[in-house]
């Protein structure tokens, strides 16, 4: 029998190990994403809080990829990974592995100052939401009416994380139909 002490140190490392396989997803999405000419647009792929009033934040919410595309200047996409919502519990039962894209107005070019981070979980609060790979599309300001990025559509999708255990799965379901989403919807 393990003391509690013990089991405590046990489910850091538990944790640190699902951080380090996420980042391998994540990496793995970099590659797909690269071979369809969308370059990252920042290396970072967590945000968290490091103050003590904010304990809840101490831990990622979310782990993320936001990438960039000539092709499409006035599209930012996202693929993540929805471990948790601090701020509604019921709104995450199981992680998810989500991806989607923001639409900016024609002719404008994505910026980092366009977006936050917390964007790259938007699909747990798509209306009405579907967990099972299909695309869902709103206006951001429907979904968030503080929302004050300039983002005129945001669109995701989003399936258990559990079912994706391959690349093969990662591409065909969701960077596929991410890509092609994106094609179909979001005109040069």
């Amino acid at each position: 029998m393990t003391s509690p002490g013990a089991g405590l140190v046990q489910l850091m490392r538990d944790v640190r190990r699902l951080f380090q396989e996420t980042s391998l997803l994540l990496e793995t999405a970099d590659q797909l994403m690269k071979k369809s000419e969308w370059i990252l647009e920042t290396n970072q792929c967590v945000s968290v809080t490091t103050v003590p009033g904010s304990a809840a934040y101490w831990l990622p919410q979310c782990a993320f990829r936001f990438y960039k595309n000539e092709h499409y200047q006035h599209v930012l996409a996202f693929v993540s990974v929805v471990f948790d919502d601090s701020d509604n519990d019921r709104l995450v039962v199981e992680p998810l592995l989500t991806g989607g894209w923001f639409g900016f107005k024609r002719g404008t070019r994505v910026a980092r100052q366009s977006y936050e981070f917390d964007d790259a979980f938007t699909h747990i609060y798509q209306v009405p939401r579907r967990d099972d790979g299909t695309l869902v599309s709103n206006n951001p300001q429907d979904l968030f009416p503080d929302y004050k990025d300039q983002a005129e559509s945001v669109t995701t999708l989003g399936i258990p994380l559990l079912e994706v255990t391959t690349s093969d799965q990662l591409k065909n379901r969701l960077i596929v139909p991410l890509l092609a989403g994106i094609e179909s919807r979001a005109v040069t």
